[in-house]
């Protein structure tokens, strides 16, 4: 509740069961926008290897990656 006191939700009308899934919708939408606006930097060559070195090996079948860049 608004409150902080937790209620059931089988003790929830109608009205508040809406208003806690647009609370949850809201939520989720913050959080997502967080998660987007989420930025770092790379610094160096050797980061960036590794991290070309990962997404490689996701793109990749196993075989595929040692052919090719078994030498990394």
């Amino acid at each position: 509740m608004g409150n902080g006191q937790k209620i059931s939700v089988d003790d929830m009308d109608e009205r508040h069961l809406r208003n806690t899934l647009k609370m949850l919708i809201r939520n989720i939408e913050k959080a997502k926008s967080k998660r987007s606006q989420a930025k770092f930097e790379i610094h160096g060559e050797i980061a960036q290897d590794i991290i070309d070195q990962g997404m490689m090996n996701e793109l990749c079948d196993d075989e595929t990656f040692e052919k090719y860049y078994g030498h990394l």
